[in-house]
């Protein structure tokens, strides 16, 4: 049984008490940071069966004591959770990209400018192993008795005797770019050894035995110049053989020369990569390797697999070596890709639980909120994963693949798009009046907002928490943010009372005329001014208007009026003079001649009455028919009765009344009461009739009286 034996051991080194770094063996992680210098180091050693998913690492902190150490602990415990939950293809690079969000996250968490961690992983499978790093931790590998680095630094450029800075780390805003990883195949062979150190070994390891492999050797510098990072002059410079291979950093016209270092110029250097990938399908001995390397590939062939023969590309193979094993190759200068044919010899059984399970799954996942092109992406899966499942005749390779693809779209439901509140905020902010609102910067920050949550409404692609729930928060603070204008203060106090008091008039009594409609448009027009008013002057316009409107009605004549006065006094100029002579009764003509004069008044809408004057009126003119009619009626019996007549109406009103009212008192209380109710009577006429008559009636006021008694 293949099993894999391991050393990891933290220490801080002799400069400082305490480091930033964090180890990963299987199921755990190395925390022991705080030894002293002095104190032995902290070591962990054990074996382990050589499995599928066996993960190692180093984790090298950032920005700061105390940043520095959180970044690598959230790095190393990323993946001690991803190595505990079983790896998926391409797992290290799901890796790195969480690692690499978790560690943004905390820096923004805790308002931080510089965190993070580099970080050096080897991922042992059954048959081969997977190598990566980012930023300057190291992984060597153990080749012909000498330990070769196999990752590559990811550090610029820096003058001779600096550290030069890392760019590519865990934990990278967006801004700066993204990860990229360097992600590696080695040759896994019988007895591997592999090394991962951070800079705290690798800047003091003697390199005297170490063979290193950079990207390039030189680069171009036609034109320019080069700042050499060893200590090299012209002359010595001039005695190297062509190509001229030298490790340097690139200057300008405006460096300033460090110690150690040279400016050489009219050099020209060519670009020349040191190593070329050797990819490897089916088979071992995938990696990076130098032109002329003799590389031996071996096929990684199951069970129940014959080996058929290699096909290569880049390369041509003799027909002895196509079946040749293992593959013996002279590494040329640019790539190769080998890959071993195999045969099956038996049937495959093709398993679909997973497949199934996932179908299960995605049939009842609520897609309700999610981005509607991931949405379609998770239906259009899960068809064809229910296609795959169907098909008897399906390999596993494509249940894996629909599998896989069915798993991703699931995981992707989180990514979701709920537009509703957006949708109503937009609504919302664009029925608004900007006029109501200072022209300042404030105004066209909300103007840009609007537009943009329009734009992300429009978007398919948007997300909430890379677009949508940033929109609304946008657009909801820069409404916030608007400077409204200052709203006058518009009195409507006579407009309201002069609308309580010509609402309520019924057009019915007024004539219908020019008037009547211009009085009706201003009122509907005075109606709107009140319910939303535009300033005072609108309103203080319209309550002149409108007063003017109302004088300017005329009431109709009261036609039942009318003729009761027309009637009445055509019945007093038709009596007989001889019974109802003016110097017997004057009052009643008295009377009779107002109401004549009131009637064209009446007629033109220049005298009005209330109703209770119309009443009163009514009452006075029954009263005078009462005692016409009564007078006409004594008159008759009188002239059957000569008995009578020396009693007939010769009798003084004023004596009559004193004579009768000291022979009965009961009758006398009576008349009195009369006497008042026909006194008020005569006043209320006499404030209906024109000037002249009211005050003949006036005179006359305790007449009707005196008629009344006087046909007693």
């Amino acid at each position: 049984m293949k099993t894999i034996q391991y050393i990891a051991m933290n220490h801080p080194g002799t400069f400082r008490p305490h480091n930033q770094d964090s180890l990963v063996i299987p199921q755990a992680v190395l925390e022991e940071r705080r030894t002293e210098p002095d104190s032995k180091p902290v070591v962990l050693q054990g074996e382990l069966p050589l499995d599928d998913g066996l993960l190692f690492g180093v984790f090298d902190g950032l920005g700061g004591l105390e940043q520095g150490e959180r970044a690598s602990d959230i790095a190393a415990r990323t993946a001690l959770e991803m190595a505990s939950n079983g790896w998926s293809p391409n797992g290290l690079q799901q890796f790195f990209l969480e690692a690499n969000q978790r560690i943004v996250r905390f820096m923004e968490s805790q308002n931080l400018t510089s965190c993070g961690s580099t970080a050096a992983l080897v991922l042992f499978h059954a048959e081969n192993v997977e190598v990566s790093s980012i930023g300057d931790s190291r992984i060597y590998q153990f080749r012909d008795n000498q330990l070769v680095q196999i990752s590559r630094d990811h550090s610029g450029f820096a003058p001779f005797g600096v550290k030069p800075p890392l760019f590519q780390y865990l934990g990278m805003p967006s801004k700066e770019g993204s990860i990229q990883p360097e992600y590696i195949t080695p040759p896994l062979e019988a007895e591997s050894t592999f090394l991962l150190c951070t800079d705290g070994l690798s800047d003091v390891l003697s390199l005297a035995n170490v063979q290193y492999y950079p990207e390039y050797v030189s680069v171009s510098a036609e034109d320019g110049w080069v700042e050499l990072s060893t200590q090299l002059t012209p002359e010595i410079l001039a005695t190297l053989e062509d190509p001229k291979r030298i490790d340097f950093v690139i200057g300008n016209e405006n460096s300033t020369p460090s110690a150690g270092t040279y400016l050489v110029d009219d050099v020209t250097f060519t670009v020349e990569p040191v190593t070329y990938a050797l990819n490897a399908e089916n088979a071992y001995g995938a990696g990076s390797y130098r032109a002329g390397t003799t590389v031996a590939l071996t096929p990684a062939v199951k069970d129940d697999e014959t080996f058929v023969e290699w096909t290569v590309e880049g390369i041509e193979l003799s027909d002895e070596q196509k079946t040749q094993i293992p593959l013996v190759l002279t590494m040329p200068d640019h790539e190769v890709k080998v890959a071993a044919v195999v045969e099956s010899h038996s049937e495959e059984v093709v398993n679909k639980t997973l497949l199934n399970q996932a179908i299960a799954y995605a049939k009842d996942l609520n897609l309700d909120g999610v981005n509607e092109l991931v949405a379609a992406f998770i239906r259009s899966s899960l068809e064809q994963a229910e296609e795959v499942a169907a098909d008897e005749n399906a390999t596993q390779e494509e249940v894996n693949d629909a599998w896989r693809q069915l798993a991703q779209a699931i995981q992707m439901a989180g990514f979701t798009s709920n537009k509703d509140e957006l949708r109503s905020l937009v609504a919302q902010m664009q029925a608004i009046d900007l006029d109501a609102y200072e022209d300042d910067e404030a105004k066209d920050n909300f103007i840009n907002a609007l537009k943009k949550a329009e734009e992300v409404l429009a978007d398919p692609k948007a997300l909430d928490e890379t677009s949508i729930i940033p929109a609304t928060e946008a657009l909801q603070k820069a409404f916030d943010e608007l400077t409204p204008k200052p709203v006058e203060v518009i009195d409507t106090t006579v407009l309201e009372m002069l609308l309580n008091q010509v609402s309520g008039i019924s057009m019915d009594d007024y004539q219908d005329d020019e008037a009547a409609a211009n009085f009706q448009t201003v009122l509907e027009e005075a109606k709107a001014v009140l319910a939303d008013p535009e300033d005072q002057h609108q309103v203080d316009d319209v309550v002149v208007r409108l007063h003017q409107a109302w004088l300017n009605l005329r009431l109709r004549p009261d036609e039942s009026l009318l003729a009761e006065l027309k009637g009445f006094t055509a019945m007093v100029y038709s009596l007989d003079t001889a019974l109802f002579s003016e110097e017997a009764y004057p009052e009643l003509y008295s009377f009779a001649a107002a109401a004549e004069a009131m009637i064209p008044e009446i007629e033109q809408g220049t005298k009005v009455l209330t109703n209770q004057e119309k009443l009163d009126l009514h009452n006075q003119i029954e009263d005078y028919v009462r005692l016409i009619e009564k007078v006409q009626n004594d008159n008759n019996s009188s002239k059957q009765d000569p008995a009578n007549d020396n009693n007939s109406s010769k009798l003084d009103p004023v004596e009559e009344e004193n004579n009768s009212s000291k022979l009965d008192p009961v009758q006398d209380e009576k008349e009195s009461s009369e006497k008042q109710t026909t006194a008020k009577s005569v006043k209320t006429a006499a404030q209906m009739m024109p000037a002249g008559a009211a005050a003949t009636l006036a005179a006359a006021g305790l007449a009707v009286l005196a008629l009344k008694k006087r046909q007693k």
